[in-house]
């Protein structure tokens, strides 16, 4: 017989760290839940939202991109492994060059651009959605 437990979250400084039955991360920050696994693919923007959408994490299956404020509060002053994120993030990125993450916010005046946030360099700009970007999905 296989055992599932499920720890109980634990709150330090704002946000939850939270492992799960199934033993894959999910960290919550304000309330949302954030993606904290491995990120070693990049997708195109289009899918990259395909990708969050069929994702099922820890008992959870709304998944989605990130708006631009949601990924922008992981962000850091100091770095952490060479990357301005949370340290608990900056472990599951495993050196990649630019680490460039995809964001849900569109260009008002380009649809064909996106948001999109480097680990890296802290910072962030418009790309083209047919370019690759590593993902990182939240959910409610």
């Amino acid at each position: 017989m296989k055992l599932k437990f499920v720890l109980v979250p634990l709150v330090v400084l704002g946000f939850t760290v939270g492992s799960y039955a199934d033993g894959e991360n999910i960290s919550i920050i304000d309330g949302l839940k954030y993606e904290n696994q491995s990120f070693i693919k990049e997708y195109t923007w289009k899918k990259a939202v395909t990708h969050c959408e069929r994702m099922k994490l820890g008992g959870y299956n709304n998944w989605r991109l990130p708006r631009k404020d949601e990924l922008e509060k992981l962000l850091t002053e100091d770095k952490n492994r060479g990357y301005y994120i949370q340290k608990k993030f900056a472990n599951n990125i495993n050196g990649e060059k630019y680490a460039f993450f995809w964001t849900s916010t569109e260009a008002k005046k380009n649809s064909s651009e996106v948001w999109y946030i480097s680990m890296k360099s802290g910072s962030g700009g418009w790309s083209d959605k047919t370019n690759g970007c590593y993902v990182m999905c939240v959910s409610k």
